[in-house]
């Protein structure tokens, strides 16, 4: 069997069931993250727009906007949910395949869901289904993908959010290839938007894509049935030459589950990953040591040489591109000495203080970097440098919320609260807060998206 047609037929059995314990646990850790990050960002300007675009082309109001007041179609409400969940860049993030996977997977399995009044469990199967997809596409593609611009939350991101809807849908395999077929023809999105309101789109594009192919594949429209392996498929076509290893899509299949082995990186600061373990570093300086912004002469970032490739912006304009920009990560941390929500505004960019030290941050790589994927596993240290002529440096292998450094359950749970109060009052955070912290136990999810439609 090719490998299309064995991923299909896999990811389409999925059950509740069959999944390991640890695999369940990060299932449900991440929707109840994604759907904290969509109800903060459901107050940003970019999903102000979304609304309006939604109110005027909703026809059919079936699945609930998170925090928006407001119902469309699943395809509307996925486009919607996906954008919102991506727009602070607080959602979490896989490194093994550089993709941020549930906020594709949570809005198309949702707004499917809702409206079929599937099980908690059920949600879960379909998440870890979506999920093994991106993760065997990703690294069946290869590294290069990413590194020729590709942004994978969206590329990959369509495939998985088109199994995860299909899967709640209980496509049959055959269905689930041309589903696949149909996605990997609509997958796209380029890393040269990051820092702008369209990279969050991505997000909302590939989750709308994913209900659109699941949808037309239950009603028999047809797509390519090799799409993956094939000569002129999302492998090779997306891959960079010499790099897909299509035998990747069904190594291990059945008895290895992604979602178990790689899990997510939840996100304590509303940056670019990549940022994150330089924020450690440089958090764990000013609460360590005492010095005051002015007293800094110098910043070392020392990171791989691909980092400014992701990190993209130098000296951020605004606040979308200071989430990629190394510089106004470190200024906004040492002058607040703190990086959440509140760093992360027009506001603080804008801070004389913060501006002034922005130039004093400056990247340092290893002469044996190449700036490549693989070299972003080594351990990063920041050097802050005083004018007395003081240095302190901290280094940090893995950051706070990966698998080897994972956020602490009460620190979930107070991100969840501190995202969800922001368009939700204090019983409905506190309820949807207990339904996603249990959510195997929820019999419809439908009772869950009531409680988060927020709104006026």
């Amino acid at each position: 069997m090719d490998g299309t047609a064995s991923l299909a037929a896999f990811v389409s059995q999925i059950d509740y069931a069959q999944l390991p314990a640890e695999a369940r646990d990060i299932a449900r850790q991440a929707l109840l993250d994604g759907i904290g990050v969509a109800l903060a960002g459901s107050q940003e300007a970019c999903a102000q727009i979304m609304a309006s675009y939604v109110r005027d082309e909703a026809a059919s109001p079936q699945a609930t906007v998170l925090g928006l007041g407001m119902r469309a179609s699943p395809e509307l409400a996925a486009l919607a949910n996906g954008t919102l969940a991506h727009a602070l860049d607080f959602d979490d993030f896989t490194p093994q395949f550089m993709s941020h996977t549930t906020v594709s997977l949570m809005p198309a399995l949702l707004a499917v869901g809702e409206v079929r009044h599937i099980s908690g469990q059920q949600a879960i199967a379909a998440y870890a289904a979506g999920y093994e997809v991106q993760a065997r596409v990703g690294l069946a593609t290869g590294p290069g993908h990413y590194e020729m611009g590709w942004h994978s939350t969206s590329t990959l991101g369509a495939l998985g959010a088109t199994a995860a809807a299909g899967r709640v849908l209980g496509l049959s395999p055959q269905q689930m290839q041309h589903a696949l077929g149909m996605a990997a023809s609509g997958a796209g999105g380029l890393r040269q938007n990051f820092g702008t309101m369209t990279k969050p789109l991505h997000a909302g594009l590939a989750a709308s894509h994913g209900v659109r192919c699941a949808l037309l594949a239950a009603r028999g429209f047809t797509g390519d049935q090799q799409i993956l392996e094939a000569p002129f498929g999302f492998c090779k076509v997306l891959g960079a030459p010499g790099e897909p290893r299509p035998e990747l899509l069904t190594q291990g299949l059945g008895g290895t589950f992604y979602l178990a082995e790689s899990g997510v990186d939840i996100k304590p600061y509303p940056s670019c990953r990549e940022t994150h373990r330089c924020l450690d570093a440089v958090l764990h300086l000013v609460h360590t040591h005492t010095f005051r912004p002015e007293d800094v002469v110098e910043v070392e970032c020392h990171t791989s040489a691909m980092i400014p490739h992701i990190v993209i912006h130098q000296h951020a304009r605004t606040v979308l591109e200071g989430k990629f920009c190394m510089p106004f990560c470190m200024a906004v941390a040492i002058v607040d000495r703190a990086a959440g929500l509140d760093q992360f505004t027009d506001e603080r960019l804008r801070d004389p203080r913060v501006q002034e030290l922005m130039g004093k941050v400056h990247f340092h790589y290893t002469p044996e970097d190449k700036g490549r994927l693989e070299d972003l596993a080594r351990p990063e240290t920041v050097v802050v440098r005083l004018h007395d002529g003081r240095a302190y440096s901290h280094t940090v292998s893995h950051a706070l919320g990966s698998p080897t450094n994972p956020m602490p359950r009460d620190q979930l749970w107070a991100k969840y609260r501190l995202c969800a109060s922001r368009t939700l009052p204090p019983a409905a955070v506190a309820r949807s807060l207990d339904m996603l912290a249990h959510l195997e136990d929820v019999p419809d999810v439908a009772d869950l998206m009531s409680i988060v439609t927020g709104g006026p």
